[in-house]
């Protein structure tokens, strides 16, 4: 008869310490991300940036195969003699909104850029805009484009 109870006490004990751990694991989980900020994973600044690098050479070989700028960056995952040039999911941001991309007036210079983690002109660190540097250094009048070869 002794053992049974023990059983049933033991049975018992292990069910409690089992729920105590889940819920020990539960509120870690959800407090140590809010305490200490919790992780950015992936980078999404830093794949935002890789991302524009390889869109603005994909507009690059689109414009030397083509003799002109795409009219947009869909105009990039349209069958071509030469492309398509990107995937459609390539041109969306680490935040799953898409690229921003402009053609200069002058049809030779081009940006293509996102407004960061808050989706808005302007802010700093990852809210800040992130945007070709190329680009970024020729509207600062620091650096041309190349105009195709």
């Amino acid at each position: 008869m002794d053992s049974p109870t023990k059983r049933s006490r033991w049975i018992r004990r292990a069910a409690i310490a089992g729920a105590m751990a889940v819920a020990i694991a539960f509120a870690l989980g959800w407090l140590l991300p809010r305490f200490f900020g919790g992780c950015d994973y992936p980078n999404r600044p830093a794949m935002t940036r890789a991302i524009i690098s390889i869109l603005g050479s994909k507009v690059e070989a689109f414009r030397q195969d083509n003799g002109r700028l795409p009219a947009s960056l869909e105009e990039l995952t349209h069958p071509s003699r030469f492309g398509p040039y990107a995937n459609a999911n390539e041109l969306v941001d680490g935040w799953e909104r898409p690229f921003y991309y402009r053609v200069e007036p002058d049809g030779r210079q081009f940006i293509v850029f996102s407004l960061g983690k808050d989706g808005r002109l302007g802010g700093e660190g990852d809210a800040g805009d992130l945007q070709s540097e190329a680009i970024a250094n020729a509207v600062a009048g620091v650096a041309k484009i190349p105009t195709g070869r």
